[in-house]
């Protein structure tokens, strides 16, 4: 079987082998790769001497072949060499403009990267407004008492009735009056479908509540529903998040 012919069949000739015989003369059979080795070495001196040339210099290539990335002193070398690279193929380009202004463009200070890259403000806005103390509107009167730490009363709504309200401090809002609140103290009138929800008292301390009697004191100056038949609810909130879509009203205390 000729390697070099033009109908040589590599996946035949690995599968079933030399089909020449082992009587030709020319052809010898060795056990294993070592042993052609050691033949190699006995026969052709020459060539295995070429061969451990060849290694050797393939080895010392490696450190310096392009997979290993250059450390310390070579790397700044390549590096220089990059840059003047660099610079020629922009001189190139424009050849009109002069060497300080290829040093001028080479180098972006921070400060000017950052401001181009700046966003210009709206300074018509409510939160730019209240940032720089200018705006007294209801969200204004609300920051002032959120940064003196004063407690608030704010009442909030269900369905269509007002059926909560907290005391609290506000830790911080956004625009549209969501509200985080701390240290809070709420009082709920639940709805006939809210009593029958929660059902027995196991379930109301299981939400943390607990029904408190019914007083003018308890409601003074609470918008509930006066009927002795309806429950009142209370319990203590450490932390809490208040969506503005109930909120009615916010004052403080």
């Amino acid at each position: 079987m000729d390697a070099f012919a033009a109908d040589f069949d590599a996946k035949r000739a690995l599968q079933e082998g030399c089909p020449v015989g082992v009587d030709d003369g020319e052809i010898r059979r060795l056990p294993s790769v070592d042993h052609f080795e050691r033949l190699l070495c006995e026969t052709n001196s020459e060539l295995c001497t070429q061969l451990i040339e060849i290694e050797c210099a393939n080895a010392q290539r490696v450190p310096c072949s392009s997979t290993v990335l250059p450390t310390g002193k070579l790397r700044e070398k390549s590096l220089a060499v990059l840059y003047a690279k660099k610079k020629e193929l922009l001189g190139a380009n424009n050849p009109s403009s002069s060497a300080s202004d290829d040093e001028r463009s080479a180098v972006v200070p921070k400060a000017t990267v950052a401001h181009q890259h700046k966003k210009s403000v709206d300074k018509t806005t409510v939160l730019y407004r209240m940032s720089e103390g200018t705006y007294d509107g209801p969200l204004g009167k609300l920051q002032k008492w959120m940064k003196a730490r004063k407690r608030v009363r704010i009442t909030l709504r269900g369905r269509s009735v007002v059926n909560t309200v907290i005391t609290a401090v506000v830790v911080a809002f956004d625009k549209h009056w969501n509200m985080i609140i701390r240290d809070g103290d709420e009082k709920l009138q639940p709805s006939v479908r809210q009593e029958a929800a929660f059902g027995a008292e196991q379930e109301l301390s299981s939400c943390g509540y607990k029904e408190i009697p019914r007083s003018d004191a308890a409601v003074d100056g609470i918008p509930f529903v006066h009927s002795e038949r309806r429950k009142l609810l209370a319990r203590h909130l450490k932390c809490s998040l208040i969506r503005g879509d109930n909120v009615v009203a916010v004052h403080s205390l």
